[in-house]
């Protein structure tokens, strides 16, 4: 079992070093990336009932939380012209997540099937959240962000 992102974001009172602004956009991205992870199983698509106990050890999804993601983004430094890449990037949750924070892409590389597949379906996911009716502005927007099975060699 993992961390559920919409349960681990900041609350205002835990941090005097983030603006309101910056804390409500962490609550929208937090809220964002738990929507697009909501259909996913925690095998990452990994069919439960063919999956060895070894292959499911090592799908854990879940295990960065919007906390740790915060304070690897604060940590890196990046600006919004930035290019981040995240190699072994599983499910895909920290690419999408620094897309949401707003560098300029972000890309993930992940070797393992299953993972790639929660990555590009989460993504979908989050791209079909952003489609907005009636002229309405979106909380925070997402930079662009891509998702490659292959293996680094």
């Amino acid at each position: 079992k993992g961390a559920d992102p919409s349960n681990d974001a900041m609350p205002p009172s835990s941090s005097s070093s983030l603006s309101q602004a910056e804390l409500t956009s962490s609550h929208v991205i937090a809220g964002l990336l738990s929507s697009a992870y909501a259909a996913a199983r925690p095998s990452c698509g990994l069919p439960l009932e063919s999956a060895s106990k070894s292959e499911l050890g090592i799908l854990h999804c879940w295990d960065l939380t919007t906390k740790g993601m915060e304070s690897l983004y604060s940590a890196l430094r990046l600006g919004e012209s930035d290019v981040f890449y995240h190699l072994g990037s599983g499910a895909g949750k920290l690419v999408l997540y620094v897309a949401l924070r707003g560098v300029a892409c972000s890309h993930g590389i992940e070797v393992q099937g299953a993972k790639h597949s929660s990555a590009v379906q989460a993504g979908t996911r989050l791209r079909q959240s952003f489609q907005i009716e009636d002229g309405q502005e979106p909380e925070v927007r997402c930079a662009e962000f891509t998702f490659s099975q292959a293996d680094v060699r």
